[in-house]
């Protein structure tokens, strides 16, 4: 396994299991109130965070069936990849892409977290199963960046991450008034 890769993946997994200790001390019924009409809950919010990543390694999966296929990860994508990471960070709103389920309302924190730790042992084991060549190149096709590779797809996690921790907290302050 690549070892920044593997350092990122432990520090994503990390935030994670201290963002959902954090969500553990409020009740369900907190964690599945929008701030808004039609906005998203903190249930919502997490679950897309989950959604994104088990469609990220399904899409992974797939490709790399045929590795002789995949092309190299684009510097253009870099750039943009780069520019998304720096949009994110403005609070600029965006919808989810279109590919994406809809996060679901009503989960329990606990059927989530489950799930979660299911789709992040299948990545952590995808990682172990490719062969470093064809990590660099550009296994997923994010919807605005492009190719990017593994190392760039895992950043892409952390600042997806970045912006709904943001949100969550957000949405808390508003829901706990």
């Amino acid at each position: 396994m690549i070892a920044k890769n593997e350092k990122r993946f432990q520090e994503l997994e990390a935030r994670k299991e201290r963002l959902l200790a954090e969500m553990s001390g409020y009740s369900e019924e907190v964690l599945n109130l929008p701030e808004k009409e039609g906005a998203w809950s903190v249930i919502e919010c997490l679950h897309h965070l989950y959604i994104t990543e088990w469609g990220t390694g399904q899409y992974i999966r797939k490709k790399t069936q045929k590795p002789e296929l995949i092309p190299p990860y684009s510097k253009v994508a870099a750039l943009k990849l780069h520019m998304l990471r720096y949009t994110f960070a403005t609070g600029i709103k965006f919808k989810a892409p279109a590919s994406l389920p809809k996060p679901s309302a009503g989960l329990t924190l606990e059927s989530l977290d489950k799930d979660w730790v299911k789709v992040r042992k299948s990545i952590h084991e995808l990682m172990e199963e490719l062969p470093e060549d064809l990590q660099q190149k550009g296994i997923f096709r994010h919807p605005v960046a492009g190719r990017v590779n593994m190392h760039q797809t895992l950043d892409f996690f952390n600042f997806h991450f970045d912006r709904h921790e943001r949100q969550i907290r957000r949405v808390l302050k508003a829901v706990t008034k």
